[in-house]
């Protein structure tokens, strides 16, 4: 132990000055957190450089990892200049050193400042102390983990500048390649991956930093580590994700479905169309859908589509599952689906008279626990939200803050029973449909990792729907909320997925298609 202090006052007093660096710019990330975005210091720009919650964070993670390399290579690992060898020093003890260096100089002082942002914002410290605890091990994992990998598998600063860039064009492409995978939109099918592959993720950095610190093999550290994530890219490439679709999802019979869909009559498009988007790689298909039957205090939720598109010759276009976040509530009738495909497998086909079969894949979720927030002036608590207060310029909105996590939730508002109306505005009249918003349930209630430990969101109702507009008159129907008026809230609780197919007979593609995102 007395060796492990040795070398920590050492480094101590070797990198002083970055230490004072990062603890100003923690300083400067807690005050600009704490004024937020309306203060009129904050955003203000000198030199090249824009003091703003966007910008900080960034700045003092990418000096956080600049200082990690840096202690780590203080005694080199890579090269012929080892000299720290010739000191009594055990590998565990340097490597336990560096690790409580950043302890010490980096993870204890943003403790304390999120402690002292978790205090400002009006939460008990103490209950949220495991949650903060967590936070910091999440955060150590993901940022500090593979920086001490960088600096313990590069000689210098050169050669850790170019580990960076090689990285990030290693997940530029692998990024690139997985797109290409089909139906690897849908990877939330497949029970149990994402703890695979973060496992791989987090053990390969690992077991390259221990192996280079206790062998200084170089080449072989370096090689587990590309292992590690080569095994990664190659999981996610195999996976067969529309075969887990299609257990996830069992199809049903439409008359077993949550809702009654079917699809809307396709409006011809002209000839010569002027498509503005045909210098993309995709193609954006519009497919106009009717909904009905919903059942009360229900929601069902649009996870994925996939198209199938077969001529009276044989070819077939099958661009496999894609990935949706679309939500279907009583109230609605028709909503439309924007489905992303390739461009040139669409330019074969798009003239010519199509059969399209349709699956959706549908999630269904009950309201639960169903209650009412009456809205106040002012800031006003709930156990679920947190502490919120209606947004003053946006009146549709509830800002909300609450401890590490957005709420799984669902809210009902119904302006047929409050009295809110607009301010004066000859644009906006007050929206008179039913209003909804919802965050899904989690499925790990851990706190992830991050720096700001309280979690500011919005609750926003409706949108912003053009009512009347000619060249002499514009009217916008908009919801509006104001104290008084009540607010249903629920738990939203998962039921069951399921899956149904639809057909669109003789058909061209051509009709279908966005041309420049003008809805």
């Amino acid at each position: 132990m007395r060796l492990i202090l040795h070398i920590l006052k050492k480094d101590l007093r070797r990198h002083w000055p970055e230490i004072l660096i990062s603890l100003g710019l923690l300083g400067l990330y807690a005050w600009v957190t704490i004024q937020g975005p309306n203060n009129r210091f904050v955003g203000a720009r000198f030199l090249w450089f824009q003091i703003s919650a966007e910008t900080v964070p960034p700045l003092m993670i990418f000096f956080w990892i600049f200082l990690t390399v840096r202690v780590v290579q203080g005694e080199t690992l890579v090269g012929d200049r080892q000299w720290w060898v010739t000191k009594p020093y055990e590998w565990w003890t340097l490597l336990a050193a560096k690790e409580l260096f950043l302890v010490v100089s980096l993870g204890l002082p943003l403790f304390f400042v999120q402690l002292y942002l978790m205090r400002h914002a009006g939460f008990s410290v103490f209950r949220n102390l495991l949650g903060i605890l967590t936070m910091q091990f999440e955060l150590g994992f993901v940022l500090f983990v593979p920086s001490v990998a960088l600096g313990s598998l590069t000689r210098g600063m050169g050669q850790a500048l170019i580990g960076i860039i090689v990285a990030l064009v290693g997940l530029w492409a692998t990024f690139t390649l997985l797109e290409k995978v089909p139906s690897s939109g849908m990877s939330s099918a497949v029970d149990g991956s994402g703890e695979i592959t973060g496992t791989l993720v987090l053990v390969a950095p690992i077991g390259a930093v221990i192996w280079q610190y206790a062998r200084r093999r170089t080449w072989a550290a370096r090689g587990l580590l590309a292992s590690g994530v080569g095994a990664v890219v190659l999981i996610t490439a195999v996976t067969p994700y529309a075969r887990f679709v299609e257990r996830k999802y069992p199809l049903v019979e439409a008359s077993e479905a949550p809702a009654h869909f079917s699809i809307a009559r396709v409006k011809l498009s002209p000839k010569k169309q002027n498509d503005r988007l045909n210098f993309t790689s995709d193609v954006y298909l519009r497919i106009p859908l009717l909904v009905s039957g919903i059942a009360e205090g229900h929601m069902v939720e649009l996870d994925g589509i996939k198209l199938s598109a077969e001529t009276s010759s044989g070819p077939k276009w099958l661009p496999g599952w894609k990935a949706q976040w679309l939500q279907f509530w009583k109230e609605d009738d028709t909503k439309t689906i924007l489905y992303v495909g390739n461009r040139k497998a669409y330019e074969k086909l798009k003239n010519e008279n199509v059969r399209l079969q349709i699956e959706l894949a549908l999630t269904e979720y009950e309201a639960d626990k169903a209650r009412d927030l009456l809205l106040k002036e002012g800031e006003f608590s709930e156990p679920q939200l947190g502490i919120c207060n209606l947004n003053e310029k946006l009146f549709s909105q509830i800002d909300c803050r609450r401890p590490f996590q957005t709420p799984a939730l669902v809210a009902t508002f119904d302006p047929a029973g409050a009295k809110c109306g607009t301010d004066e505005d000859p644009e906006d009249l007050p929206e008179d449909r039913v209003s909804h918003a919802w965050f899904p349930p989690h499925g790990n209630n851990s706190p992830d990792a991050g720096l700001n430990p309280v979690n500011n969101y919005q609750i926003t109702f409706g949108y912003r729907r053009p009512f009347y507009f000619s060249a002499e008159k514009r009217q916008f129907k908009t919801v509006h909320l104001c104290p008084g008026a009540v607010i249903k809230l629920a738990d939203p609780q998962e039921k069951r997925h399921v899956r149904i197919k639809l057909d669109m007979d003789n058909v061209r593609l051509r009709d279908l298609v966005e041309t420049g995102f003008d809805w």
